[in-house]
């Protein structure tokens, strides 16, 4: 039987609110002094703050994330277009390109336990915009679940980045947390490793 006080973040926050509110209805019957049920009141008040604020901590991590791998993902074209102009150049040599860290390692033997995709996700005018860098792979299988939900649901094998999930919102009147995560996929299978998983909030 789960422990009534082991919850999930979101569990816990509604729990500690019915209890503040139910032990001032209740608390004198079942044989609490006031003292005792105001000391309980503060305990619940401290759970709250406390999540609410582990809560703000994950949103703002996973904003920032989100943030760092859409930049890398956008200055890494302009990136990699400057290095194609500079490697097409006449005065370009081996020894400058290492000396400017844009050596292409892709033609390093590609290791299907240590690969691992890119990702970021973004809002669009009534869906989530799924971005994605394949490094080599056939294809990506991407994966979402609702923040706070442990199980993952395929959404599809895709190809070309980026994925549009156009998936509705369980309660259209309420914005919901989605996570998101991606593996790569060679020859027909899973390989490597799961991307970071990525968080946003959908409004629909």
């Amino acid at each position: 039987m789960k422990d009534f006080f082991n919850l999930p973040d979101g569990g816990m926050l509604a729990w500690a609110t019915n209890f503040k509110t139910q032990i001032a209805l209740i608390g004198s019957s079942v044989g609490l002094t006031d003292a005792q049920i105001a000391e309980l009141q503060n305990s619940c008040d401290n759970i709250t703050n406390a999540l609410n604020a582990k809560i703000a901590a994950k949103n703002t991590y996973s904003q920032k994330v989100n943030e760092a791998s859409t930049v890398l993902a956008t200055e890494g074209q302009t990136f990699h277009s400057i290095a194609n102009i500079v490697k097409a150049s006449p005065g370009y040599t081996a020894g400058k390109g290492s000396s400017l860290g844009i050596i292409n390692l892709s033609n390093a033997a590609f290791d299907p336990t240590t690969y691992k995709p890119d990702l970021a996700v973004t809002t669009g005018n009534g869906f989530v915009n799924v971005k994605y860098t394949k490094k080599g792979v056939i294809g990506i299988n991407i994966y979402t679940r609702l923040q706070g939900t442990a199980a993952w649901t395929h959404l599809i094998l895709s190809t070309h980045s980026p994925y549009h999930d156009h998936h509705p919102l369980i309660d259209p009147a309420k914005p919901e947390t989605r996570e998101y995560m991606v593996i790569g996929v060679q020859n027909d299978a899973e390989i490597g490793i799961p991307s970071d998983i990525v968080s946003i909030t959908f409004a629909g």
